[in-house]
């Protein structure tokens, strides 16, 4: 089981469970109600910090009363938890998606470019992995939300399946790999934060130059099992949305008996 999993299943809190189900059924008023908190919420959040942002800026923004947001989220604290959680969903949405897509050219290397892709389009993502106080303050910790997964997400034992598969280089020390990948994690998120605009090469360019460099150091020399460790990735991508949508299913039914899932 992969980190990303235990991260998965080790979040029981009820506000993302509100919020997936809520994306799971047909839009109304009040789910629309929802997103616009939520949107709200994380446009605030990115400008001023979760810290320094209140209820009451975000029922501003969002246009509604502050008690209204009470009856989605009983604390500030479990509203922008539901904010991250919706990330993590589109997250994990978007790699299925991309795992289970017929028309894509699928390689272990191409999936490790579309996720820095993702990963670019999405603020929130690139504070939480880089754990931003700026962004994020102490709210991590409050929570009790361990991103490590996120931040180390090619470790070795990922990669191990990738060299069983023959997706990649049976002749590499997957322990180097996997260390060399965190680097390339970690600096693609942070060295635009030190390096002015005007003097960064384009983002695709980038991504191209990594995936590049990668292709080289870990693809095989005829190719590899490349259908396999897609295999492999799709399943563990599934396995993650089944255990975040069961999580859903089980703290409603909590909650219908009465029962805090927290506890």
């Amino acid at each position: 089981m992969t980190n990303m999993t235990i991260l998965v299943i080790k979040s029981k809190r009820r506000e993302i469970c509100k919020q997936k189900k809520a994306q799971l059924m047909p839009p109304t008023p009040s789910n629309d109600r929802e997103t616009r908190i939520l949107d709200a919420a994380l446009d605030l959040a990115l400008h001023y910090g979760i810290d320094k942002t209140t209820v009451s800026d975000i029922a501003r923004e969002a246009g509604i009363a502050k008690g209204t947001i009470y009856l989605h989220h009983d604390s500030k604290d479990d509203l922008f938890e539901a904010v991250m959680w919706r990330e993590i969903w589109e997250y994990v949405d978007a790699m299925l998606e991309y795992l289970e897509s017929d028309t894509e050219i699928w390689s272990f290397v191409g999936m490790y470019r579309h996720t820095l892709k993702i990963i670019d389009g999405n603020p929130l993502m690139q504070a939480m992995i880089r754990n931003d106080e700026r962004i994020l303050g102490n709210f991590m910790q409050r929570r009790g939300l361990a991103m490590g997964a996120f931040k180390r997400p090619f470790q070795a034992q990922l990669l191990q399946m990738m060299q069983e598969a023959g997706a990649i280089r049976q002749d590499i020390d997957l322990e180097v790999a996997a260390y060399l990948m965190t680097m390339l994690n970690y600096g693609f998120i942070i060295t635009p934060t030190h390096i002015p605009p005007e003097q960064r090469p384009p983002i695709e360019a980038t991504i191209e130059g990594i995936g590049d460099m990668l292709d080289h150091y870990l693809t095989p020399p005829d190719g590899g099992n490349q259908q396999a460790a897609r295999e492999i990735m799709a399943a563990i991508t599934r396995q993650m949305r089944d255990h975040m949508q069961k999580q859903t299913a089980d703290t409603d039914k909590e909650q219908q008996n009465g029962s805090d899932p927290n506890t």
